[in-house]
């Protein structure tokens, strides 16, 4: 094959792959890393895109393309390069940190992207359109003449916003590697804490390393748990007599972990759960959200259960019934719209939401 055919080929190449890079974000691919990668991995790929649009620009110079600037070689060369450095840094820092603004990344990637399909047009006379050559010179000029005010007005705070962009993203990095080593060291701490309780824990003691959502202690408390003999009725008599933290516990254990052994042994006890949580629903739903949130913490639970429970023969009609004539007549707040959906997302019957039984 011919060598600059082999030369074509491959800049064209560099032009498709820096366009798609461009792209990505568009796609959700980048939105979809947390949030304390994405403007690393935004940045990577925006450097990435200008490295290859470098070298279709750098093929453009060495076939002539810009051969009608009067200057000698090695000033064009540094012109060029120089708005095209420019160029990148201020679309470097358009790129938006925290959350995915579509107007700063369409800008973005939009710049870039234009230069990327005026080098192939200039590479690829079938792109051109049959234009006349003075018609393709002109977007060179407007270009060199936006990078230059921009590399007078902007260029100190652009790299100032890159760098402020770059710390904030070290922080949050550090920030979730400082969360991960706090969790570790609390899962051995409930790890430790879960054994010195010995042999002949109670269920109620180890009812909440089983929910806490643990690794290591949740799998370990689980399985004591499923040894205890008689666990239907240590449950039922637990949500019957235990406090409210307790049952509570109880509630999540039964939603997440029960197999269903002797189920309808805890029917009439869970159904007892939640007609006492909804007798306290009216004081919490006048409550601010900061007060109101360990109660739907534990009614969330309790409806969970009673989707399991349903699931085995069991029947809450009446009373998840009343819980929704009540939350229908509250007046709208974060708890209400919250105990609505969870109601609706608990439905035993999928074909219909729990609205319709009051119509």
């Amino acid at each position: 094959m011919d060598y600059m055919k082999m030369v074509g080929i491959l800049t064209n190449f560099c032009g498709g792959l820096a366009l798609l890079i461009l792209v990505l974000p568009f796609g959700g691919l980048v939105s979809a890393l947390p949030g304390e990668f994405e403007w690393i991995a935004l940045v990577l790929g925006h450097t990435g895109a200008w490295v290859l649009e470098t070298v279709v620009l750098a093929v453009c110079i060495l076939r002539g393309a810009f051969d009608w600037i009067p200057v000698k070689p090695g000033f064009l060369w540094a012109l060029i390069l120089s708005v095209h450095a420019v160029l990148g840094l201020v679309t470097m820092a358009l790129l938006p940190s925290g959350t995915m603004a579509f107007g700063q990344m369409a800008l973005a990637a939009g710049v870039p992207g234009t230069v990327v399909v005026y080098s192939m047009m200039l590479l690829n006379s079938g792109l051109r359109l049959r234009l006349p050559a003075a018609a393709v010179r002109v977007p060179a000029i407007l270009t060199a003449g936006v990078a230059a005010a921009l590399a007078t007005v902007s260029v100190p705070v652009t790299v100032e916003t890159i760098r402020d962009n770059w710390r904030r993203a070290e922080w949050s990095l550090e920030q979730t590697q400082q969360r991960r080593a706090d969790w570790v060291r609390e899962e051995r701490a409930a790890l430790g804490r879960l054994r010195s309780l010995g042999g002949g824990a109670e269920l109620a003691q180890l009812l909440p390393f089983a929910v806490a959502g643990w690794s290591l202690a949740g799998t370990e408390a689980n399985e004591r748990i499923a040894a205890l003999p008689g666990l239907p009725h240590r449950l039922a008599r637990l949500l019957d007599a235990g406090d409210d933290g307790v049952r509570q516990n109880v509630a999540a254990y039964i939603a997440d972990f029960y197999n269903g052994a002797s189920a309808p042994l805890l029917c009439g006890p869970l159904s007892t759960h939640l007609g006492g949580l909804r007798k306290r629903l009216e004081a919490q739903l006048t409550s601010p959200w900061p007060r109101s949130r360990e109660f739907y913490g534990s009614a969330s639970k309790a409806l969970e259960a009673s989707r399991k429970l349903s699931s085995l023969g069991c029947s809450f009609n009446w009373e998840r019934d009343q819980w929704m004539r009540r939350l229908e007549g509250a007046p709208a707040g974060l708890l209400r719209d919250l105990l609505l959906s969870k109601l609706n997302a608990t439905d035993p019957d999928n074909s219909k939401l729990w609205t319709s039984n009051l119509r």
